[in-house]
């Protein structure tokens, strides 16, 4: 028997989305806020200030995984939209299972994508609890299957994905900055 190269590649999934922020009331793309500040409209393409709003439900993650795919075809490699996406689903995922519970209607959650330079910037703002995922500790390797804990991998996997990470908490709001340089 010889030797099998596998190569694995994301391929996102298609979510029908009819929610009235990706009807054009409430997201808003960069061409169409650069056309009325300046009168010069910027290609759909640069991702500039692309904007959704969540609610705290993890049935949102569907919503966002197809916003996130739209962005994507905005000429991401596939490993940066796999970056992209698996970092966003996860910072959302707590801030709605530990920002304030879930189906809570207080609990605000913004995310923001802009492309700067070779770089992708996402920005996820809530009004949860407070919560630093800078600080968390880092992952320590069990030594052993039995010693292996499920779960708390998320916050590793944003660290491995990401670029960098940044964390503020300003005006009683968790504001979490991740950064991917696109390698071509």
């Amino acid at each position: 028997m010889g030797t099998e190269t596998v190569e694995l590649r994301f391929v996102p999934q298609r979510f029908q989305n009819n929610s009235a922020l990706n009807q054009g009331l409430g997201l808003q793309s960069g061409a169409q806020s650069s056309a009325r500040g300046t009168g010069v409209g910027t290609a759909m393409s640069n991702l500039e200030a692309n904007r959704l709003e969540l609610r705290s439900d993890l049935a949102e993650l569907k919503r966002l995984a197809g916003w996130i795919e739209a962005q994507a075809q905005q000429e991401l490699s596939a490993n940066t939209s796999f970056a992209i996406q698996l970092c966003l689903e996860e910072a959302v995922a707590n801030i709605i299972m530990h920002g304030g519970g879930a189906k809570d209607d207080r609990l605000q959650i913004a995310i923001a994508l802009e492309r700067n330079g070779g770089t992708l910037v996402a920005r996820i703002e809530d009004s949860g609890c407070e919560f630093d995922p800078t600080q968390f500790p880092p992952l320590s390797m069990a030594r052993s299957l039995e010693e292996a804990k499920v779960g708390d991998l998320g916050i590793h996997l944003m660290r491995s994905f990401a670029s960098d990470i940044h964390y503020e908490r300003r005006d009683g709001r968790n504001r979490l900055t991740l950064r991917f340089v696109e390698l071509h």
